[in-house]
């Protein structure tokens, strides 16, 4: 698989999980949507389809998805992968994991990848790369605190397309070059983003279960990148604008969950509750400018033209959302199920 898309963003039920509707390992994820990453330290995803996705939060209209982190094992495990393909693509792996002490208290988990690949569209190529300590303690028997990280660094060149007049439909000047390649030598869309974590988890009986979770996600992006504006008349002239993010242009996620899980039964009925709350805040920066940059002929294409100066100046600062609610699910037997679900946003 070649890196021609950043982000991860699912379709369920026709509806888009660009901001809602994707979880890691419980706790709500935006950053899915801005910078995607890596499979190897998945150990599986989990999709909920319909309105009872609401029962976990705040979630996408269509459905949730969770994706499930791979978690420390008690016994060594060492894992080591390589993969090549067409376009100078080239991947690697590893997934290490086990204990730390001869008890098997501490247990970790160490997943890494590198990624990198070019593009049959001139100039064109993309990297990721990423890493994942997960710490697990085993306190007692039924108590453990897990401790994650994650970094995913993503520079990459975007491609933007060719016009329709030259391509699909016919141009008096001939047929455009398909590896044309329309922005500048010097075009970036780098993005980072860094996740730290705990889940701590109680079992108070073989019923009863207790999870306090938190997540935090720092997410920053450097795009200095150029884009088509229109086709000039003359059908060989692109026109372009050039785009420059600021310093400050990135978004910090914090996810906090909370909640006590229960099995009883009320004569012959079997219940099953779940109460809890979840915090959701995100504070997102946004700092960059547009400017003109000389049009580029599309069938003689000279890179490097001078921009010019800044005609447009663009500030979004200090976007957040705040949520609690809680859920409860009675099961009275099969198949009839009753799901009653209360949340407010502050």
């Amino acid at each position: 698989m070649q890196l021609r898309c950043q982000n991860d963003i699912f379709f369920i039920r026709g509806f888009s999980s660009a901001n809602e509707g994707v979880l890691r390992d419980g706790l709500r994820d935006r950053t899915n949507s801005r910078i995607g990453s890596p499979t190897v330290n998945l150990e599986r995803v989990e999709v909920l389809k319909g309105p009872v996705a609401a029962l976990y939060g705040q979630g996408g209209l269509g459905g949730t998805i969770n994706l499930v982190s791979k978690q420390p094992l008690s016994e060594p495990y060492y894992s080591i992968s390589a993969s090549a393909g067409n376009y100078d693509f080239y991947r690697g792996t590893l997934d290490f994991s086990g204990p730390l002490n001869p008890e098997k208290t501490l247990l970790y988990r160490l997943t890494a990848a590198a990624e990198t690949s070019g593009s049959f569209i001139d100039f064109v190529n993309s990297q990721q790369y990423f890493i994942s300590p997960v710490l697990t303690w085993l306190i007692s028997k039924n108590t453990t605190l897990t401790l994650t990280t994650e970094y995913t660094a993503a520079p990459r060149k975007d491609e933007f397309g060719i016009p329709a007049i030259g391509t699909v439909l016919p141009n008096p000047n001939g047929r455009i070059p398909r590896n044309r390649f329309i922005g500048e030598l010097d075009d970036a869309d780098n993005r980072y983003a860094l996740r730290v974590g705990y889940n701590f988890e109680h079992r108070f009986s073989k019923n009863w279960q207790f999870r306090n979770a938190f997540r935090a996600t720092f997410f920053t992006t450097s795009a200095p990148e150029v884009f088509p504006s229109s086709l000039a008349s003359n059908n060989r002239d692109l026109q372009r604008i050039f785009s420059q993010p600021g310093k400050f242009s990135k978004t910090d996620d914090y996810n906090l969950d909370t909640y006590v899980t229960g099995k009883f039964a009320t004569g012959s009925i079997a219940h099953q509750l779940l109460i809890g709350f979840d915090l959701f805040r995100e504070v997102s920066r946004y700092e960059g400018s547009t400017r003109a940059i000389a049009s580029l002929d599309l069938f003689n294409p000279v890179y490097g033209r001078l921009r010019t100066a800044l005609n447009f100046k663009n500030l979004f600062d200090i976007e957040y959302f705040e949520n609690a609610g809680s859920s409860a699910r009675v099961n009275p037997g099969e198949p009839f199920t009753v799901v009653g679900t209360v949340s407010f946003e502050l």
